[in-house]
C-alpha cells in the first residue's frame, strides 16, 4: 500500500472497532447507573416489600435495556 492508505475493509474494521468501544463504555455506564438507583431504592426504602423492590428493580432493568437498545439505532459516531 503505497502512502499507507487503508483500504476500505479496514477502514470499516476501524469504524466498528471504535463503535464497539464506544458503546461498551455507554452500556457500562448504564449499567453503573441501573444499580446505583436500585441501591438508592433500597437505602431510601428500608421497609419497603418485597414486591415493591421487584418492581423497581424490574423498572430499573427496563430502563437499562431500552438504553442498550437504543445504542444499536445510535448513529456510527
Amino acid at each position: 500500500m503505497p502512502g499507507g492508505e487503508m483500504t476500505n475493509a479496514q477502514l470499516i474494521q476501524q469504524i466498528a472497532l471504535l463503535r464497539w468501544i464506544t458503546g461498551q463504555d455507554k452500556v457500562d455506564a448504564y449499567k453503573r447507573e441501573c444499580i446505583q438507583s436500585i441501591a438508592e431504592f433500597v437505602r431510601q426504602n428500608p421497609q419497603a416489600a418485597q414486591a415493591q423492590i421487584n418492581a423497581e428493580v424490574e423498572k430499573r432493568v427496563l430502563v437499562f435495556a431500552a438504553q442498550v437498545k437504543a445504542l444499536e439505532k445510535a448513529p456510527l459516531l
